[in-house]
């Protein structure tokens, strides 16, 4: 996983899933603080393999310790298919990606259906491939914005495992 500091949140994402979601889009990104500036995490496709439930809580808990060398920032985001909720019947192994944040205070904002997601979704998974191919299954990006304060609060609930 990798942290970029200086990054913001495009505020067309308000306005994606048209005018009845926007009020609501708009209020959870107030509630967060504004647009910018947040953390971006990247999941490198090196790390792809290594990818579990505690590295990525390491992951989380790495963000909260960085808000003390960079208060300026509200929070952080992260964008990938697998923030989508369609893969809890699909891949339910990786429902804690999204799950853990949300339980955290995090909020979940649609990107697009489609684009990129698709390879890389059906990349990896003979499943979700052969439901792609089948017209079951479109990836989706969808976007988890999680707040500064929530953040540093889920990491002092959920501190490191000993060992």
């Amino acid at each position: 996983n990798l942290v970029d500091c200086r990054c913001g949140i495009q505020r067309s994402i308000v306005f994606r899933d048209g005018l009845v979601r926007s009020a609501a889009n708009l209020r959870a990104m107030m509630r967060l603080g504004g647009f910018k500036p947040y953390f971006q995490g990247h999941l490198h496709a090196f790390f792809l393999d290594a990818l579990n439930e505690e590295r990525r809580n390491d992951f989380y808990r790495c963000c909260a310790e960085l808000y003390a060398l960079h208060p300026e920032c509200l929070g952080m985001f992260c964008s990938s298919w697998y923030y989508d909720p369609a893969l809890d019947g699909i891949s339910p192994r990786l429902s804690y990606l999204r799950t853990i944040p949300l339980a955290g205070g995090a909020h979940l904002f649609h990107v697009q259906d489609g684009g990129e997601a698709v390879g890389n979704a059906i990349a990896k998974s003979p499943t979700r491939r052969k439901l792609y191919e089948q017209g079951k299954y479109l990836p989706k990006t969808y976007m988890i914005a999680w707040g500064r304060d929530q953040q540093i609060e889920w990491a002092r609930t959920h501190p490191r495992m000993a060992g």
